[in-house]
């Protein structure tokens, strides 16, 4: 990134890491990491001629009056939301402590894009578009996932909150898919899915893009985007293709109306992250990850 210097030690641990080809306008690939203990993300530039990240490095520090927010606990790379010319966009959210009474928890998302920052850093009132949650203890914005073109042209962000037990009467965890325009941002819009058999809705979002990229996948290899979801406990995976949900108003209850209930390997604890991967297996399509959040630990491959 374009920041001339940066003076504050680099964190040696992160708690969430996203790819951006162009947040900083410096034609460089940067790389985003989170770290919610400090409240605060921070990016690195990457050099041209290697992938290693430089030492440029910008910061975006959460907001000091509030409780604990956890700023950069989730971020998440949309590709180029705002503009083809001036950056990617950067997604990034301040969920709170789930389990603390006093902490900020109805939680906050916010939007970056195309700044290069003032003597390495970016004003969190700078922000493009946020987004703060409605309910306190809901955590909102725990899972940040880049869905891709599932509503309209421009990417959509997923945003998990495992701890919500009050937006929806009966749902333990929800899920928002946000979408919007150039002008209105991408949180304008956010019908609420879920699963209604799932334990922590929103664990685990998925779509038709990775993080920071503008390509477009398929998982049903048919050249519509589509998107799932499941819940860190429930009996499978719901997919939905871009026209079923289009034709779906009001909130959505995956259970009903997904295109493709994917059942989960026998034994199945419970799904602790997961997402969506260009190709794994070398077929030419799309593939899906996740992994088992039990003792032992297990990871399932689906192609």
């Amino acid at each position: 990134m374009t920041a001339a210097s940066w003076a504050r030690p680099w964190p040696d641990s992160a708690t969430s890491t996203a790819t951006e080809p162009l947040i900083s306008r410096s034609g460089r690939r940067d790389s985003t990491h989170g770290r919610a203990g400090w409240s605060s993300c921070a990016a690195r530039q990457g050099s041209p001629a290697s992938p290693s990240p430089t030492l440029r490095s910008i910061t975006i520090d959460g907001d000091a009056t509030l409780n604990r927010p956890q700023f950069g606990l989730a971020v998440v790379g949309l590709g180029k939301f705002y503009s083809t010319t001036t950056g990617t966009t950067l997604v990034a959210s301040a969920p709170g402590v789930a389990s603390s009474a006093t902490s900020d928890n109805q939680g906050r998302v916010y939007a970056f894009h195309g700044q290069a920052g003032v003597n390495g850093s970016i004003s969190l009132a700078g922000a493009d578009h946020s987004l703060v949650g409605t309910v306190k203890g809901t955590s909102f914005g725990q899972v940040l996932a880049n869905l891709g073109a599932v509503v309209n042209t421009l990417p959509s962000v997923g945003i998990g909150n495992t701890a919500d037990k009050v937006t929806a009467a009966g749902i333990n965890g929800t899920a928002f898919v946000g979408s919007g325009t150039s002008a209105t941002g991408p949180f304008a819009s956010k019908p609420l899915v879920y699963q209604k058999s799932s334990l922590f809705n929103g664990s685990v979002f998925f779509g038709a893009a990775v993080s920071g990229s503008d390509t477009a996948l398929s998982i049903f290899g048919d050249g519509q985007p589509a998107f799932g979801i499941m819940g860190f406990q429930g009996p499978h995976i719901s997919i939905v293709r871009k026209s079923t949900f289009a034709a779906h108003a009001g909130d959505a209850d995956f259970d009903v109306f997904a295109d493709v209930q994917v059942p989960l390997p026998s034994g199945w604890f419970g799904t602790s992250s997961g997402g969506v991967s260009p190709d794994l297996d070398g077929d030419g399509h799309p593939d899906l990850q996740f992994s088992e959040g039990s003792d032992a630990g297990r990871i399932a491959l689906l192609w």
